[in-house]
């Protein structure tokens, strides 16, 4: 096979490649879908059945089991067994195995618990999409925010006041406390990198109906602090907060936010 996909293909390496990333998977009996396996290693569908094809000519539809989920589909969908997804990506492969490498092996990092707990990670990797993208609109509305209060372009100490408060009303402690139990400085902690799934819904929630109030910067200064008040001894507020000595866990940065915004197409 190896003189069939190009003079720059090594099949050695591929294949330990290859080898490597089902490891990484752990999903031993699991199969991963060819339209995932496409979006990571920037081949169309098109090529790809065409690939298919070829491989199971050469190979055998016995040793390959590409299986065909729905013909009735508009765009028929497969999957791959770890010999089929093996063999793929190394013929997919062809000179640029460093390329898969690395394509493959950042897709499936995201990926990882979620095909490895099969419709329940699903859940779970949509549910922190959800979560990243929570984090990135508070941490635009928090701009928008500040842009309002600061319309000149300056500073007001008041906007770092009223985050503060409204972290803590969702999570309970300050980010004194916070570094406390993390046993690191103040200012090398962002108090929203350790929220919760549900604690970033929530900091979203209320910096939307901020950023909705309509009035001066005095008004919405105002406005946010009394709100952060009256949530923080709601029920809601409550169920939400971390219990007395537990740790925060380091859980969406801006960083990984993006990153996960970003690497959500290979969910759909």
């Amino acid at each position: 096979m190896t003189a069939k996909f190009g003079s720059g293909y090594d099949r050695t390496k591929a294949d330990a490649i290859a080898d490597h990333l089902w490891d990484y998977l752990d999903v031993d009996g699991h199969v991963v879908g060819l339209e995932f396996t496409c979006s990571l290693l920037g081949t169309c569908m098109d090529e790809a059945a065409q690939l298919l094809d070829r491989l199971a000519f050469e190979e055998g539809e016995e040793y390959k089991r590409i299986v065909c989920l729905d013909e009735a589909a508009p765009a028929v969908r497969y999957q791959l067994t770890p010999a089929a997804f093996k063999e793929f990506c190394a013929a997919a492969s062809s000179g640029a195995v460093r390329c898969i490498f690395s394509r493959v092996h950042e897709g499936m990092r995201k990926l990882k618990r979620a095909l490895g707990a099969g419709v329940d990670g699903l859940r779970d990797e949509a549910g922190r999409l959800n979560s990243a993208r929570a984090r990135l609109d508070s941490f635009n509305l928090s701009n928008q925010i500040s842009s309002r209060i600061c319309a000149s372009g300056g500073q007001d100490p008041r906007i770092s006041a009223m985050h503060a408060e409204i972290n803590r009303a969702v999570c309970g402690i300050s980010r004194g406390e916070m570094a406390r139990r993390l046993g690191k400085s103040r200012c090398n902690v962002d108090v929203r990198d350790y929220f919760t799934d549900e604690q970033q819904h929530m900091t979203a929630v209320l910096l939307g109906i901020i950023a909705r109030r309509s009035g001066s910067p005095d008004d919405v200064i105002f406005f946010a602090s009394e709100m952060a008040r009256k949530f923080a001894r709601t029920d809601t507020a409550q169920a939400l907060h971390f219990r007395e000595g537990e740790i925060p866990q380091r859980n969406m940065s801006l960083r990984c936010a993006r990153g996960v915004v970003r690497g959500s197409s290979f969910l759909n």
